[in-house]
């Protein structure tokens, strides 16, 4: 038995509440498993003037295996911070929109090949190589990765410094689409997480709260069990 998982459900849940965003996947069964990007972090945070916040792409893309609809390969970190926001809360009470996705992320539109001269993916400012979504076999795990953005943890983090919940849902069909918020719910329900469950912050004193004590958000995973 083969699945397939569209990543990006995790895209509009995360935006709705923390403003973060899926960046991309890995499969555990490869050479990624998040170790590279972790190792990097773990330096970088300690370097002299070092980020707050990581931005994640284009620098770790070479790292990952699978990408959320409609994302492009390498992307862009700063211009994602808008691109993928899906107020669903909003979005109902404005114009009575229930649907559970992003207008971008309506249909699987992964762009699955690198950009060539006068067709439509060379008009992508950010997009060098193909971004095929991830496919999984069922048993296996797949790392999402997204960024904590300002709130893993700490002053920033929300109400009592919780940064909120990751939630993955999938249909139980194959090629079959989850459409409305209604059917977000514990019959589709796959897995959920805290938002920084799997996180690598820089300092690991949980004590330090604030930038300006010194914590710098790094990134954020989710072992998504199939």
């Amino acid at each position: 038995m083969r699945t397939q998982y569209c990543a990006f459900v995790l895209s509009v849940f995360s935006t709705a509440s923390a403003h973060s965003w899926l960046h991309c996947t890995a499969l555990h069964c490869t050479a990624h498993n998040n170790t590279g990007i972790l190792a990097d972090m773990k330096v970088t945070a300690a370097a002299e003037n070092a980020p707050v916040i990581d931005r994640l792409m284009p620098w770790f893309a070479n790292l990952c295996q699978g990408w959320p609809r409609a994302k492009q390969n390498p992307g862009n970190w700063t211009e994602e911070t808008t691109n993928y926001l899906w107020d669903i809360s909003k979005a109902k009470f404005e114009s009575k929109e229930s649907h559970a996705c992003h207008p971008n992320q309506r249909t699987p539109n992964q762009h699955l090949e690198a950009p060539a001269p006068g067709t439509k993916l060379a008009n992508l400012a950010h997009h060098d190589n193909p971004a095929p979504m991830a496919t999984a076999a069922a048993g296996s795990n797949i790392t999402l990765m997204f960024g904590g953005n300002g709130h893993t943890r700490g002053n920033n983090a929300g109400p009592n410094g919780d940064p909120g919940r990751v939630v993955v849902y999938w249909v139980g069909e194959k090629e079959k689409e989850l459409v409305d918020i209604k059917e977000l719910n514990d019959d589709t329900l796959v897995q959920e997480n805290g938002f920084s469950e799997e996180s690598f912050s820089y300092q690991a004193d949980k004590a330090v709260t604030s930038p300006t004590d010194g914590l710098m958000d790094k990134g954020n995973w989710m072992t998504l069990r199939l």
